[in-house]
Parts: C-alpha cells; structure tokens; sequence
C-alpha cells in the first residue's frame, strides 16, 4: 500500500475514535518518514557505478556529471582536453585528482550517500594509482640504468688509463736505451688487458719520452679515458684510439 492509502486508513481509525490525536499524528510521522526514506533510496546514486566512471572516463569528469557535480566535472574535461598545450602535466593532474576523488567521495552533490562499495574502491584505486607510477617508476629504473652503465664506463675507463701508465713505465724501464720497440704491455706488466682495449701497444719515441698507444672497442671509453688525464701524462689521440705520453 502506498502512503496516502495508509493515511486514509488512519483517517477512518481516528474519525472511529479507534485511536486518539495523539496516536494519529505518531503514526503519521512514521508513515510520512518512511515515505521520504523510500524515495532517497530510489534517487540514491550507485557508488559502483561512479567508481567505474572514475576509473574509465575520470580524466573526462564523466563520474561527476553523474553525481551532479557539474562545474568539477567540466574543469576536468577542459583540462584533459587542452592538456597537449601543457606538455600534458595538466593530464596527470587530473589523474591524480581522480584517484583523490575516488579514496573521499563519499556523497554526491545533494548530499546524499552513495551506495557503498568498499572492496570495488580499494581495487579500482590500486589499480590506477599503479598506472600511474608506472611512468615514475619507469623513469627511476632508465635513470638508474644510465647512471650504472656510466659508472661502469667511468671504472672502465680509470682501469684502462692505470693500465696504460703502468705499461709505459715498465717500458720505461725495460727500454731505457731509447729503442723503439712494440712489445705487448701484458709482456711488461704482468696484468690482464681490461675489456675496453681492442688492441695494446706501445713504443718509445726517442728523445722525448715514452708514447703508449692503445686502442679501444668504442669511442666513448676513449673519450672518457681522456677526460681522466693528469698532469701526470701526457695524453692524446682521436676517435677510439689514445696515446699516453711520460716524459723522460
């Protein structure tokens, strides 16, 4: 029965003198209360549905059109749809309001509550907050990449240089007539060539003092054996291949 009949009924018992004032207006209270609880929950807005909106068109403020947050959900739109103009920091943004709006959205824009959906908003916020920190943490793992591979070029390239003075002054001293000669400098030095060098070589240049000449796999270790010269050498070269020169 709906509430008008029920009313109509309480009427009659009044009118009756089944039941007295009183009791007519409490039970109308009830009657009119559950009338007005019945209809919120017709107009109740699902909050599956707007957590599913959120996670597929957030960016668009889709799930705020439909919870009747208007103007939240155009600034949202425009954003998104401008954001190549700003290199689309705008676009992430918005994405990380959506996420903030999924955790605290409780209610829609009358105020009333959302149907609850506990275990759907954990999931759809895990899942989006991880696509989002996937480009961060794809940033974090190319810059630690970059930085390892340099830091293992640099070593790369220290190794390579104390090799290259350690054979020069071993042929210093082996070759102290001013000879020239090419000898490999594993001869000398006993060590094992490093990785980097292709070839290993050197030669005294009478008169002036002792050249090393090596060359390496790559340019960009010989250039960063370059970069690593002390006042203590003197050093040379193009390309992939360097020349250390101590003097006598």
């Amino acid at each position: 029965m709906d509430a008008l009949t029920d009313l109509e009924k309480l009427a009659g018992l009044k009118k009756k003198g089944v039941i007295t004032n009183a009791e007519f207006e409490e039970q109308k209270k009830v009657i009119l209360s559950a009338q007005i609880q019945a209809k919120q929950i017709r107009l109740q807005k699902s909050g599956a549905l707007y957590l599913v909106l959120a996670f597929l068109l957030g960016i668009f403020g889709v799930h705020n059109f439909y919870v009747g947050r208007w103007v939240r959900g155009l600034i949202q739109l425009i954003l998104t749809l401008f954001s190549p103009i700003s290199l689309f920091v705008s676009l992430f943004g918005v994405c990380i309001w959506v996420v903030v709006e999924m955790i605290v959205t409780k209610t829609d824009a009358r105020g009333m509550p959302l149907t609850p959906a506990p275990i759907l908003r954990g999931v759809l916020t895990a899942i989006l907050l991880i696509l989002l920190l996937l480009p961060l943490l794809s940033v974090f793992i190319v810059g630690g990449v970059a930085g390892y591979s340099a830091a293992v070029k640099k070593y790369e390239a220290n190794e390579s240089l104390d090799y290259m003075i350690a054979c020069a002054v071993a042929a210093q001293t082996s070759f102290a007539d001013g000879s020239v000669n090419t000898v490999p400098c594993s001869e000398l030095t006993d060590e094992d060539v490093p990785d980097a060098l292709a070839q290993d070589f050197y030669f005294i240049d009478q008169g002036t003092g002792l050249v090393t000449v090596m060359t390496f796999k790559n340019e960009q270790t010989a250039a960063l054996v370059r970069e690593q010269s002390s006042e203590a050498v003197i050093l040379t070269g193009e390309e992939s291949r360097v020349y250390v020169m101590i003097p006598y």
